[in-house]
């Protein structure tokens, strides 16, 4: 079991395609670890989280190491993490994005070698980011590589959230898609996942919107791929009171029903003490 966490861990969960069973919960730990480097702790979902497969140190193979850490001090910075398969051999590789005003940068390590090694490391074509934006993969059109996704949430000129699409093929270098989206400008109440929630094989966008809704609840807005984020396949409300500031988002096939779920982690605050995993299905 994962203790009660904080904002040094990203809480990542997906499915492996040569595993059967429930997706294994993935805990990114980075600054103030016992190896001053990314820290991985990985929980068995066939175990219901309670027992660790892999606590491991992702090794220092570049002389940037010293930005990917920081101490628990100081401001931990802008860094996105996500799970893809990006060397297409069916095991979920880890996505590091560093965003930053002097450019953005992206690392993924292998999963096959216990994250060992670095498949990809390069400054990408989209200049600087901050917590305004936020990323993850997925197939856009033809393609062996997934393509880079990134979700421009406020100070558009749109006036919409936006979504880049960057061609994995050639190392995120040629834009596929540069587009507004159906839902507006966002903020740090709204997670972002990309996902084919309706199985269709595009990646659509899942919004959550944590607090200020409506319903009082935590809410999920869903932006097809196939119409381009032009309109919602999902606008639903979900169990779950708000969740700004203490719950952290991620879509996986959790019931292997062939269904996206959505998966809440409760990091802080539990009754339990431990961090806590919610699954909510899609009931049709």
């Amino acid at each position: 079991m994962l203790h009660e966490t904080d904002a040094r861990y990203s809480l990542l969960m997906g499915n492996d395609s040569k595993e059967i069973g429930k997706p294994d919960l993935c805990a990114v730990k980075r600054g103030d670890t016992n190896f001053q480097n990314l820290e991985v702790n990985l929980l068995y979902g066939a175990y219901d989280y309670q027992r660790f497969v892999l606590r491991i140190a992702i090794p220092n193979l570049t002389p940037l190491r010293e930005h990917w850490t920081m101490a628990e001090q100081i401001n931990l910075g802008p860094m996105d993490f996500f799970p893809a398969d990006w060397s297409g051999d069916g095991a979920l590789d880890l996505v590091m994005i560093k965003k930053s005003y002097t450019g953005t940068q992206v690392r993924i390590f292998s999963g096959a070698d216990k994250l060992q090694t670095i498949l990809f490391e390069a400054e990408i074509n989209l200049g600087k980011t901050d917590d305004t934006w936020t990323f993850g993969m997925g197939k856009w059109g033809e393609g062996e590589k997934p393509d880079l996704i990134a979700i421009k949430k406020s100070s558009t000129v749109t006036k919409t959230t936006e979504v880049y699409i960057l061609k994995g093929d050639d190392r995120f270098r040629t834009a596929k898609l540069q587009t507004q989206t159906a839902l507006h400008e966002t903020d740090s109440k709204w997670d972002f996942v990309v996902a084919d929630w309706n199985g269709d094989g595009k990646p659509d966008l899942v919004a959550i919107k944590k607090s200020e809704t409506a319903t009082k609840c935590t809410e999920v807005h869903v932006l097809s791929g196939a119409s381009s984020f032009q309109e919602f396949s999902l606008r639903a409300e979900t169990p779950l009171f708000k969740t700004h500031g203490l719950f952290e988002f991620a879509v996986a096939d959790w019931t292997r029903n062939g269904k996206s779920d959505l998966i809440a982690f409760k990091k802080r605050e539990t009754a339990t003490g431990n961090t806590e995993v919610h699954v909510m299905t899609q009931l049709v």
